[in-house]
């Protein structure tokens, strides 16, 4: 993968993490009251919300490294009112990511920033795992 192509990919996943952290957060707070375990609910989309910044710091440094300005873009973005369309959400979202860090990892040479990505897509398996068996065992 070029360096263009690597800095826009990059941008991407750097909007993509940052969007997340918004989202998680926001939905945190929402739906806490709205099941019996919510407090477990915001605790887990609390702590991916701090994943999600740390995988955006990762992404920002290495854009700067090569020699370009990590830009966010902010975006309006749907937060969900109901517990089971935000875990449906966030299982569509965690699986695009996957796929795109997986992307990532096949075309880039830097052996150490791959094994960063390969952390951040682990990260992210862990976060659809956890949603996926909150969603499964939803009343």
């Amino acid at each position: 993968m070029d360096k263009y192509k690597l800095i826009e990919k990059l941008q991407e996943m750097l909007n993509y993490e940052y969007t997340d952290v918004f989202i998680y957060n926001t939905e945190a707070e929402l739906l806490e009251n709205k099941i019996k375990n919510g407090a477990k609910l915001k605790s887990l989309y609390k702590n991916f919300a701090l994943d999600e910044l740390t995988h955006a710091e990762i992404i920002s440094k290495k854009i700067l490294d090569l020699k370009e300005k990590p830009i966010w873009e902010y975006k309006n973005f749907l937060v969900s009112k109901s517990v089971r369309e935000s875990l449906k959400f966030h299982i569509e979202r965690e699986i695009k990511a996957i796929r795109s860090y997986q992307e990532l990892i096949e075309n880039i040479t830097d052996r150490e920033f791959k094994i960063k990505l390969k952390g951040i897509k682990n990260d992210e398996e862990e976060h659809l795992k956890q949603i996926t068996d909150f969603l499964n065992n939803l009343r």
